[in-house]
């Protein structure tokens, strides 16, 4: 698949909570749930066989997703397609766990893509990085639930389409400059 493809199914997954805004104002749920089913499985179409090489249990959040669709698409409740960012940030959790408890963490097997021979106090390094996303997940899935709880559609769709990204990307970016340090670190030590 092209860069362009996987691209624009990344943008229409991020835009989600827009959609079920708006969506439920003119589509019954079942609509919007047929809509979400074809493009979380056109996504585990595209990225399956990096998944199935690397990191299997990034599997989970895609079936839990996928379980969700079809829940609602049987069902027709509009209010399971609030739970989804939760569901998605709980397969996620559970994903990251399970690497815990069988590694390599998904984290290591990221950190390979880009350096295969990663020395152990890299890998000691991955083991806390996924520790500290699952205490993330924790935080931001216990938000998201809060959203849905409330039944607030404007404050759902600011945090599960807003808020969430830029929480995730600080997070994200936050990680990035400890591991530059902790790189430098290490270089300095070993030149010592």
């Amino acid at each position: 698949m092209s860069w362009f493809f996987k691209g624009l199914l990344a943008i229409l997954a991020t835009l989600y909570p827009f959609a079920v805004y708006f969506g439920l104002q003119f589509f019954s749920p079942r609509i919007i749930a047929a809509c979400l089913l074809g493009l979380l499985l056109l996504r585990l179409f595209v990225v399956r066989k990096a998944l199935m090489m690397n990191a299997k249990s990034l599997l989970m959040p895609l079936m839990f997703g996928v379980i969700v669709a079809a829940t609602v698409m049987l069902t027709g409740d509009a209010s399971q397609l609030t739970l989804m960012p939760v569901i998605i940030t709980a397969g996620f959790l559970l994903a990251f766990l399970y690497s815990l408890f069988f590694p390599p963490s998904i984290v290591e097997v990221l950190a390979r893509l880009q350096d295969p021979d990663l020395p152990p106090k890299a890998i000691a390094y991955t083991r806390k990085v996924t520790i500290a996303w699952c205490l993330f997940f924790i935080v931001n899935g216990s938000i998201s639930f809060y959203t849905h709880a409330t039944g607030d559609m404007q404050l759902w769709t600011l945090y599960n389409g807003f808020l969430a990204y830029i929480f995730i990307a600080a997070f994200a970016g936050a990680e990035w400059l400890i591991r530059q340090r902790v790189k430098a670190s290490h270089l300095v030590k070993n030149h010592v």
